[in-house]
This record gives C-alpha cells, structure tokens and sequence, in this order.
C-alpha cells in the first residue's frame, strides 16, 4: 500500500518469449469460442511445447482435453468418472453410464456409484439388480434412503419386498 491507503499498481511486461506464448494462447482461445475444436486442440498443443511448465500451459492441457472430448463427442466433464456416469444416464447411454459405475468397482465401495447403478439397471428394467444395488448404496449412506424414497427413477424397485420394508412403520 502506498502512503495515501491506496494499493499500488504493479505492472509486470511480458518477456518476448511469454508474449507469444500469450498471444499462442489467445489464437486458441478464439479458436475454441469459435468451436474449431480440432484447430483450437492443435493451437494449445503449441502453447504447452512452447512453455510445458507454466500456469499457462496447464490452462492449455485443460482446453485441449475439452477439444479432443467435443470431437470425440464424448460429454465435457473434466474427470470426473461419477460425474461422466451421470450425464451419460441423462443422455440415455445406460450402457456408458453403467460402465462408468462398474469400473474399478466403485458401484462396490462408493455410494453415489451403488445408488448410480442401482438407477441404470431399474432404467435398464433390472429390477432385482437394481434392489441389491439400492440396498447396498443405503447400507453404505444411510441418507440415499430418503433419496431413494423420493426418487422417481425408484418407484417400481420401492414395490419389491426387501426394498418396501424399508418404508414400512414399524409395528
């Protein structure tokens, strides 16, 4: 701060070097807004080259991930396996979204995959699968059963036996 209480503006110029690395990372930029994905990928694969260790490049390994899933045309979710599982079953790809579920085991070990398959498979018309899994997303979470109550993906699993005595008053 300066002496009248006010911060004092610190302007830093860029090296040459960092200047067209700048000016790399806008031409993509532009590109990417211009949805010329395969285009933009390239022009962040330069930036990267140019500088791999900078904050700016790591800018451009995300963007050029972001470009090689659109023209995959795969769902932009940067890494995120459970939230890759949801937009899949969204979309209706139950087979992408049960895979998802299914990969490393996570439907066995994590809740939200166990309550995410259990969805799938009631989608899917699996009904006896998608009580066991339902089950097993309840005794790992106890609140997924108040999701589940709620839940209109579960309302014909909520009929079966081992799930309806869940929601039954106790006598």
């Amino acid at each position: 701060m300066s002496k009248t209480g006010k911060r004092a503006e610190v302007k830093v110029e860029p090296s040459g070097a960092e200047k067209g690395t700048v000016a790399r990372f806008e031409r993509a930029l532009q590109l990417l807004h211009r949805e010329q994905w395969e285009e933009a990928a390239k022009a962040f694969a330069q930036v990267v080259e140019a500088d791999p260790g900078s904050t700016i490049a790591e800018r451009s390994r995300a963007f050029r991930e972001v470009c090689r899933k659109k023209l995959a045309n795969e769902p932009v979710v940067a890494g995120d396996l459970y939230l890759s599982a949801v937009v899949a079953k969204n979309a209706g790809d139950l087979e992408a979204a049960l895979e998802s579920c299914n990969r490393g085991g996570l439907k066995g070990k994590d809740p939200r995959f166990a309550y995410l398959a259990a969805a799938v498979e009631e989608l899917r018309g699996n009904r006896e699968e998608a009580a066991r899994l339902l089950l097993a997303a309840i005794e790992m979470d106890p609140a997924n059963r108040v999701r589940a109550f709620w839940d209109p993906d579960f309302a014909d699993v909520r009929k079966s036996p081992e799930i309806a005595s869940l929601y039954s008053a106790p006598r």
